[in-house]
């Protein structure tokens, strides 16, 4: 994310329309695959571990209702922005995941349907800066709250990408404070490292 979450407006725009109910044809789930896989391509590149869904994976997600999926349309019905959760449960979904090791760590919340795991929040190339994004970010917050007491929100980061943890734990204090909320202190939870050494002959 490039944008400035100190400075953005949280709350959502009116000419805008915000919905976690639309529906997503098959052109619209090509061009968002496209937006996502360029946005995350230099991360893929600089990372042992791919850090994105393929192409099957994220048209799963985006017909499948257990995902949820924030969606922000403009004055002429085209997407603006998109955030996808859901349950890490979905391996069909979330293939990298550890299932055993969710159902171990977070054993009620895993069962409950209150553990979230966070795979990505876009914007059209053209709406970057706008603060789309930080208004999805409020009404993901919003939803949230609303759909349990208490929520354990999952999300990972490769090293290239490690500003991501503070600037989304810090986005998600203020979205929480402003409809009354709380969030915890932001905890790491694994960390795999890539190792490599050459055998040749001398």
């Amino acid at each position: 994310m490039t944008e400035n979450m100190e400075t953005l407006p949280t709350q959502p725009k009116e000419i805008l329309q915000y919905s976690f109910d639309f529906e997503f044809n098959e052109n619209e789930i090509d061009y968002w695959f496209n937006v996502y896989d360029e946005a995350f391509r230099e991360l893929n590149e600089d990372s042992p571990e791919r850090q994105t869904m393929s192409h099957e994976e994220f048209t799963f997600a985006m017909l499948d209702n257990d995902i949820s999926k924030l969606a922000v349309r403009n004055g002429v019905g085209e997407l603006e922005g998109l955030t996808i959760f859901g349950p890490p449960s979905k391996s069909e979904v979330f293939s990298w995941l550890s299932q055993p090791y969710f159902k171990k760590h977070f054993p009620e919340a895993y069962e409950e349907g209150r553990l979230q795991y966070f795979v990505t929040t876009l914007t059209r190339p053209d709406s970057r800066n706008s603060g789309v994004m930080a208004s999805m970010g409020q009404l993901t917050t919003d939803r949230l709250v609303e759909m349990n007491p208490e929520t354990i929100v999952v999300f990972d980061c490769c090293a290239s990408n490690e500003f991501l943890p503070i600037a989304l734990h810090g986005l998600a204090t203020q979205t929480a404070e402003n409809v009354g909320g709380n969030i915890s202190p932001l905890v790491e939870i694994g960390r795999q490292n890539f190792y490599a050494f050459i055998i040749g002959k001398d």
